[in-house]
């Protein structure tokens, strides 16, 4: 896999596209997704949890382009 592109598992950081003061956590894999107000919330809580989990975290806009905001993948 191309190590500038999410992988299984990774978090994805994104703002949801109805609402500008709403940013969504999701993993890449998982349909499981929790929202924050702010973009600073959710890239904190994404860095968080992969820390412990030994994962990457990412943002995008448009969900084509990454950016990589934490890398903790062994």
């Amino acid at each position: 896999m191309d190590p500038a592109f999410p992988q299984h598992g990774d978090v994805i950081v994104h703002r949801q596209v109805h609402s500008p003061a709403v940013y969504i956590l999701s993993r890449l894999d998982a349909p499981l997704q929790v929202s924050y107000r702010t973009h600073g919330e959710a890239l904190k809580a994404a860095r968080a949890f992969t820390a412990q989990s030994h994962l990457d975290a990412w943002y995008t806009t448009d969900e084509q382009t990454f950016t990589r905001v934490a890398q903790h993948r062994l």
